[in-house]
């Protein structure tokens, strides 16, 4: 059994980086697969929103964690090697992208009848319409809601240990099996996963306090 020392505080230190690195991966493309579900949503093609819609209740309804799986040992059963990091990268970005397209569907529906007609009426395309007229309105609504996903995203980043991923938790876990020493290498982890979030739940909060 070995004491709990400052080099283990900075190895835990360093896995939080490898987490704050997976949850920017994961969001950057999730928001760009979660833009286009929330837009092919509104799809007036009856085929395309079947299709976007059968992807977000996959995705919603399998656990984070089956879905890692399914894509580490499934790439890797089909000859193709896959790092950890890449694996967990594409299950959350699937994941992101399932709930962060239903948030922005939301937000995007909640615009007034009143500015898609006022849209139509200054003669925009489709396009243009939902870049200057609705999306920008929408993303406003959202803000409260996909900041709090945001932080189920980062404290998701945990099931990556799993695969073996050294992410916080999993630092914490090899940590632990080395010092016995849980209070104090939980207590640890569990304030740097507040130091991420709390921020983020603030910002949220105000958010929600900010009149359209």
């Amino acid at each position: 059994m070995r004491e709990f020392t400052l080099n283990h505080v900075w190895f835990i230190l360093g896995a939080a980086g490898w987490t704050i690195l997976l949850t920017a991966i994961s969001l950057f493309f999730g928001s760009i697969l979660g833009l286009v579900l929330a837009i092919l949503r509104q799809s007036p093609n009856l085929i395309l929103r079947i299709a976007a819609g059968s992807l977000v209740r996959v995705f919603q309804g399998v656990p984070l964690v089956v879905v890692i799986f399914m894509v580490y040992f499934g790439i890797a059963g089909g000859g193709v090697n896959v790092s950890p990091l890449m694996a967990c990268s594409i299950g959350l970005s699937l994941f992101a992208g399932a709930f962060l397209g239903e948030i922005w569907r939301g937000a995007i529906q909640a615009i007034p009848t009143q500015q898609w007609e006022a849209a139509d009426a200054l003669g925009f395309t489709a396009i243009e319409r939902l870049r200057y007229a609705i999306l920008p309105q929408a993303i406003r609504i959202s803000m409260p809601a996909t900041i709090g996903f945001i932080v189920q995203l980062v404290k998701g980043t945990s099931v990556a240990s799993m695969v073996g991923y050294v992410e916080l938790m999993r630092a914490g876990q090899v940590i632990n099996g080395s010092t016995f020493d849980s209070f104090r290498v939980f207590g640890l982890v569990a304030l740097i996963y507040l130091a991420i979030n709390l921020p983020l739940s603030f910002l949220s909060k105000r958010l929600e306090q900010v009149k359209l």
